[in-house]
C-alpha cells in the first residue's frame, strides 16, 4: 500500500502543503532539518508506531495528538539549514546544484514571517520497521552534516522530482534548474547511442565465452525440441522452445561479431 508524505508550511495550527510524494522522503527535504530535530521526535514516533497493529488505536492516538510526529522547524532555521548544505551539493552533486538553489528559493517565497516547516514522514516507518527507519534517516542526516557523498549518492539518480524535490505546486515552471535537467534527459533520449567504445582483449574473451555458451544452449534447445516434435507430435510448448533456441543462436552470433559496447 502506498504512503504519502508531506512538507507543510504551518502557522498557528493552520497547515498548507508545499510539496508531497508517495513512498519516500525526497532528499532535499532532509536538508531542512538536523539530527537533533529528528532525535527530539523519536520518542513520539516510537509511541505512534506502538499503536500500528491496532488501526483503531493508531487513529485514536493520531487524532488525540495531531502533528505530534511531525518534525517541525522554524522556517528561517529550515532555510538556513538548507543553505548550509549548498556547498556540499555544489561540490558533490553539481548537476543538481541549480535545482537545489531553486528549491530553496521556492520555499523562501512561500514562507511568511513566523511560519514553521513541518515534515510528515511517519507513514513511511511502516515499510522497514521503526528502528530501521530512524537509523536510515540518521545516517542520511549525518552524511549531510559530515559532507559524505557516497552513502547517499543513490538519491541523485533517476527522477529528480521523485527523489529530490517531491511534487511541489508550480515549482517546475519556476525552476530553471528543473527545466535544464529535463532538457538534458530529452536530448539523451533523442540522440540515442553517442559512441561505441572498443572492448579490451579481456572483455572480448569474456564476451566470446558467453556467446559460445549462448550458442550451445540455443542449438541444443532447438534440436531437442525439433527431434521431439518429429518423433512424437508438434506441440505449442515445444514450438516455443524451438523458437527460443533460435533467438539464443541469433543473440550469440550477434555478440560474437561485435567488438564494441555502446555508451549512451
Amino acid at each position: 500500500m502506498s504512503q504519502r508524505t508531506y512538507l507543510f508550511r504551518s502557522t498557528n495550527g493552520h497547515r498548507e502543503v508545499l510539496a508531497e510524494i508517495k513512498n519516500m522522503i525526497p532528499f532535499f527535504w532532509l536538508t531542512l532539518i538536523s539530527k537533533s530535530d529528528l532525535q527530539a521526535k523519536v520518542p513520539e514516533i516510537r509511541k505512534a508506531a506502538e499503536a500500528w497493529e491496532d488501526e483503531a488505536a493508531y487513529e485514536q492516538y493520531m487524532d488525540a495528538h495531531p502533528g505530534a510526529t511531525h518534525i517541525k522547524v522554524p522556517g528561517t532555521q529550515a532555510i538556513a539549514n538548507a543553505q548550509a548544505a549548498v556547498p556540499f551539493i555544489q561540490s558533490s552533486f553539481p548537476h543538481v546544484a541549480e535545482l537545489f538553489s531553486d528549491f530553496i528559493t521556492y520555499l523562501t517565497q512561500h514562507l511568511k514571517p513566523g511560519d514553521d516547516l513541518e515534515l510528515d514522514i511517519i507513514a513511511l516507518a511502516d515499510f522497514s520497521g521503526i528502528e530501521q527507519f530512524i537509523d536510515t534517516l540518521m545516517m542520511q542526516l549525518s552524511c549531510i552534516e559530515q559532507k559524505k557523498a557516497k552513502p547517499i549518492s543513490g538519491n541523485f539518480e533517476g527522477d529528480v522530482k521523485y527523489s529530490l524535490t517531491g511534487y511541489a505546486g508550480d515549482f517546475e515552471k519556476q525552476s530553471p534548474g528543473f527545466r535544464k535537467i529535463a532538457q538534458v534527459k530529452n536530448q539523451v533520449h533523442r540522440k540515442g547511442p553517442v559512441k561505441q567504445i572498443p572492448l579490451t582483449s579481456a572483455q572480448l574473451r569474456s564476451r566470446h565465452i558467453k556467446s559460445i555458451i549462448l550458442l550451445l544452449i540455443g542449438v541444443a534447445t532447438s534440436l531437442l525440441s525439433i527431434l521431439y516434435m518429429v518423433r512424437h507430435q508438434i506441440t505449442f510448448s515445444f514450438t516455443i522452445l524451438a523458437l527460443a533456441g533460435v533467438v539464443c543462436i541469433w543473440e550469440g552470433v550477434a555478440k560474437l561479431r561485435s567488438r564494441f559496447y555502446d555508451v549512451w
